[in-house]
């Protein structure tokens, strides 16, 4: 008899075990910013305070040159650590972030340009990035506390008669974040504010397919701005 209500016991353990692992797992249902296979130095890059959190879970070694290398997976497996605990942890503390969007409407202010010139002349050199219509557009900047991280602009095409999205850019730590649709949202948002019905903008090809995952349909040929391959796209709202 009392063999039996051990395991009974036993069970009831184990089934409750099971069922907060299960439930740890689903407090979480934002999408996965890190994977396995994201460096510990991309992580690193985004918060100075997210080294804490790795420490919290058992990575010690954050200070270790050979580790910023490794991939997530890899220093877990070293220090035999869940890989899958710690990213819970970590993306859930990304996504608690707290990224604010402003709005600037009197010219391309400092922030903006300082990521543009990151991105696409810096990491993409392209040459001709500031333009006329740097004067006339709406900008938005997008940050991480006081940095800027990531950015777009919009203005009213008066051949096309419709809205244009462009110059929209995150700086390498912070992709994958979803951040660029969080950029993406809070435009088109302020553009429907202003009765934009349809919004163009000039995709390069290998962006296509994040802005068909926002909505944006392609049409016409693919051409070239400067040395890379653009195509056009459109989204009805």
């Amino acid at each position: 008899m009392d063999i039996i209500v051990l395991v009974i016991i036993a069970v009831v353990f184990v089934g409750i075990v099971l069922f907060m692992g299960a439930r740890a797992k689903n407090d979480f249902s934002g999408e996965a910013v890190f994977t396995k296979n994201s460096k510990i130095s991309d992580i690193l890059a985004v918060d100075d305070d997210i080294a804490k959190v790795l420490e919290a879970q058992g990575l010690n070694c954050m200070g270790c040159p050979s580790a910023a290398g490794e991939t997530l997976d890899q220093a877990c497996t070293v220090h035999n650590l869940s890989t899958e605990r710690i990213l819970l942890a970590i993306n859930a503390y990304v996504k608690d972030k707290d990224y604010v969007i402003k709005t600037y409407t009197d010219g391309c202010p400092d922030e903006a340009m300082q990521v543009r010139q990151t991105v696409f002349v810096d990491e993409q050199h392209f040459e001709d990035e500031f333009d006329e219509i740097d004067d006339i557009a709406t900008h938005y900047v997008l940050f991480d506390k006081d940095k800027p991280i990531g950015c777009a602009r919009s203005y009213y095409d008066k051949e096309n008669k419709a809205y244009r999205i462009g110059r929209m850019a995150v700086i390498k730590p912070y992709r994958h974040m979803r951040l660029g649709q969080k950029i993406m949202a809070y435009v088109e948002e302020d553009l429907k504010k202003k009765g934009a019905k349809k919004i163009l903008l000039s995709s390069q090809m290998r962006a296509k397919g994040f802005y068909q995952s926002i909505g944006y349909t392609p049409y016409g040929e693919k051409y070239y701005d400067q040395h890379c391959p653009h195509i056009a796209m459109e989204k009805t709202l």
